[in-house]
């Protein structure tokens, strides 16, 4: 997430990653997310293991990508 204000408030993109993954799970009722991170996005990374995401290496994936999954049931856990 790039919120694109230095002054944005502390803990915005957890709050906007939280609602995003609630909404996905409970409204469009999917199974499991995957998204890729840039390597080298320290904060990115630790907001989506803070989240409970895995590191995941499906095939196919970039190498300028860490690329990170979280299933539904482990959000709800």
């Amino acid at each position: 997430f790039y919120l694109g204000e230095p002054d944005h408030p502390k803990e915005a993109a957890l709050s906007m990653l939280a609602a995003f993954l609630d909404y996905s799970f409970d409204i469009r009722q999917m199974a499991r997310i995957t998204t890729p991170i840039k390597i080298g996005n320290e904060k990115s990374l630790r907001l989506h293991e803070r989240l409970g995401f895995d590191h995941a290496r499906p095939s196919g994936t970039p190498k300028a990508c860490e690329m990170m999954t979280l299933a539904q049931e482990r959000w709800y856990a």
